[in-house]
């Protein structure tokens, strides 16, 4: 089993998501970056439309937001969950 995992920064507060695949995840990212676009530009580029592509170019060009977007595999994990499990009782 795989999930995508993303950390979002903005200005030094992260937000930790998990989703089942990438196209979840840059979704989630999408809508990360439209919550504190405002705040980012104080409207400066309220009005401006721009490509998905552009925006995140544009709000992360700042150095106290980032992203990071990766590929979990749980299948090792629950392996060594139910490696590690006591055994039922009767």
């Amino acid at each position: 089993m795989t999930i995508t995992v993303l950390v979002a920064t903005f200005r030094g507060t992260q937000s930790i998501t998990i989703h089942d695949d990438e196209a979840a995840a840059a979704s989630a990212l999408m809508s990360f970056v439209e919550l504190h676009w405002p705040e980012q530009f104080d409207e400066e580029h309220g009005e401006t439309i721009l490509s998905e592509n552009e925006r995140l170019q544009r709000f992360f060009a700042d150095d106290r937001n980032s992203y990071i977007m990766a590929e979990a595999d749980l299948s090792l994990l629950e392996a060594f969950i139910d490696s590690v499990a006591p055994e039922p009782r009767e």
